[in-house]
């Protein structure tokens, strides 16, 4: 996993971290693989976008911390801070969801290359 976002909220300096333990913290929370999380789009409920932001943060923030964290920030730039700590977390599948490459990473001889 890669570093993490950082931003301040509450008076202080906070990360925003999707590792492992971050992961299952959230998974286990939801119940739902964090693939099915990170697509939910529009259908999202707050509960699990709240659980994706609380399960970044540091281990030791509760949940009703990470509300307030994102009530000052507010939920537009809440979600902003999970996409981009989820992009720096997997950067190959943000960089291939628009490529148009596959699943190695590479372009296919014969596709116009």
């Amino acid at each position: 996993m890669r570093g993490g976002i950082e931003f301040r909220a509450l008076g202080e300096l906070r990360t925003l971290r999707f590792s492992i333990n971050a992961i299952c913290r959230i998974e286990e929370s939801t119940g739902k693989p964090i693939a099915e999380l990170a697509n939910i789009g529009a259908n999202a409920k707050l509960q699990d976008i709240r659980a994706m932001f609380w399960g970044a943060l540091e281990p030791q923030v509760t949940v009703e911390e990470a509300g307030e964290i994102m009530d000052e920030l507010g939920l537009n730039r809440s979600a902003e801070l999970i996409g981009e700590a989820f992009e720096k977390a997997f950067p190959e599948e943000a960089d291939e969801a628009g490529s148009g490459k596959g699943s190695t990473g590479k372009k296919k001889k014969g596709a116009g290359a």
